[in-house]
């Protein structure tokens, strides 16, 4: 057995690493967050004009449950579509 070290061949060049792809666009935590504030914007635009009551004691609950549950998923994709 040869313990020696192996050494490079300078005939050959070293193996180079792919270049790393870079995700371009928009975050999509940043979109969803617009999207629902667009909604709500929409529900109170809706309530004020044609007079619908929405009971906001039980819908503030709802949409921060909700938004918190999107921001998991939205999380969980996140890491596994790595951004390496």
């Amino acid at each position: 057995m040869n313990n020696e070290p192996k050494r490079h061949d300078p005939a050959r060049p070293y193996p180079q690493e792919p270049p790393q792809q870079i995700i371009t666009g928009p975050s999509p935590t940043a979109l969803a967050g617009g999207l629902i504030l667009l909604a709500l914007s929409l529900l109170v635009i809706v309530d004020q004009l044609l007079g619908y009551d929405a009971n906001w004691r039980h819908l503030i609950p709802w949409l921060v449950i909700g938004a918190g549950a999107l921001g998991l998923v939205l999380g969980i994709v996140g890491m596994l579509s790595s951004r390496d």
